[in-house]
């Protein structure tokens, strides 16, 4: 009887992932041609796939991992569908690593399909490649990493753990290094809180694999010549490419939202779990950084999405006078998905399906 259940549950399970997996590969071979965040992922990919040094040879002001990533799908096809694609792929992965998070942290069947359906309207405003989708996999990577290595026991993630947290770095560097910061602060977090017995040798061991990736990125920028116009995009350019205006509204709805993590964790402040969660959560604030739009702050709401899951699997059945402010913050997070939903069903303007750019030591422009 037992097996025959879970069958049942495993072929739902396929079933509604399958549909899901349908729809949004639908929306995103639907999705208009001409989005400048896609036409500028694809131009830097198509480049590197050419042949030409990003900083060196063209402009680009973030870290270059999911770009070089992106460049390897063009060696089977140049097309902007293969982006496509590649976006479908990282869905793909991204309904992988949920499934196993909420599975790791026994979230009923009903409730886990509630909150990947609303990750994935979350995901399908935008089906446009970029970073951000590579950096949200990170982040879902490591937390499915922390759930199985709770003590600190597997020699093997003790060493994977701080190689990923150093990737996100390589990958976005203003997000990057607050969300590589987490390992540490969780380890720290577990020698002095926890009591666990954690050697200062692990800690230093930790901070070195994390820099890894680091530094062989400074490595390529040295042999390619390319780190002084690396340091003046990447860094100090920075600080230019950002948005002027800020929607109220939209900042009022993420400072409630992570108000609502942080008073449950100050609940339940002795599992470990609930940190874990909080402190990917408070990290991936960093994703509307230097942008706060609404494609931006839509990646902040993901992990709060898995801890509120997690809350409303353990807590909603014993209501009480404790905890019932659960239910004061749901209504938010309903306004925000609706609110980025009515965002992603708005065509946008720009459909010239042309990106011209002009590399930084060449004399003539280039147009994909």
């Amino acid at each position: 009887m037992k097996k025959i259940v879970f069958q049942n549950k495993k072929l739902i399970k396929i079933i509604y992932y399958g549909l899901l997996s349908m729809l949004l590969l639908f929306i995103i071979l639907k999705a208009p041609l001409g989005n400048m965040d896609e036409l500028w992922s694809f131009s830097a990919a198509k480049n590197i796939h050419d042949g030409l040094i990003p900083y060196k040879d063209f402009h680009f002001i973030s870290t270059p991992l999911n770009c070089f990533l992106n460049s390897l799908i063009l060696y089977i096809d140049t097309s902007l569908i293969s982006f496509r694609v590649m976006y479908f792929i990282y869905y793909l992965l991204i309904l992988y690593l949920l499934d196993g998070i909420l599975d790791k942290l026994n979230i009923k069947q009903t409730v886990k399909y509630i909150i990947v359906f609303l990750i994935t309207i979350i995901l399908a405003k935008s089906c446009y490649l970029d970073y951000n989708f590579l950096q949200i996999i990170l982040i879902l990577l490591l937390i499915n990493l922390h759930l199985k290595n709770l003590n600190y026991e597997n020699n093997k993630l003790n060493i994977i753990i701080p190689l990923i947290s150093g990737l996100t770095i390589i990958n976005k560097q203003s997000s990057g290094l607050i969300i590589a910061s987490i390992n540490i602060i969780l380890i720290i977090l577990n020698k002095y809180y926890f009591k666990k017995n954690i050697s200062y040798k692990f800690i230093l061991k930790q901070i070195t694999l994390t820099i890894i990736p680091m530094l062989i990125l400074i490595l390529y920028l040295i042999l390619t010549n390319s780190i002084n116009y690396f340091y003046d995009l990447a860094i100090i350019g920075l600080t230019t490419f950002s948005n002027k205006y800020i929607s109220q509204l939209l900042l009022i709805e993420i400072i409630l939202i992570y108000l609502f993590i942080i008073i449950e964790t100050s609940i339940n402040k002795n599992k470990i779990e609930i940190w874990i969660l909080l402190l990917y959560a408070l990290s991936s604030l960093s994703f509307v950084i230097p942008i706060l739009d609404k494609i931006h702050a839509s990646f902040t709401v993901i992990i709060p999405l898995i801890f509120f899951a997690y809350i409303v699997n353990n807590k909603l059945k014993k209501i009480n006078i404790n905890n019932s402010y659960i239910l004061i913050f749901f209504p938010i997070f309903i306004v925000l998905i609706i609110n980025n939903f009515n965002s992603y069903i708005t065509v946008t303007k720009n459909s010239t399906g042309i990106y011209k750019y002009i590399p930084t030591n060449k004399n003539q422009q280039k147009v994909i």
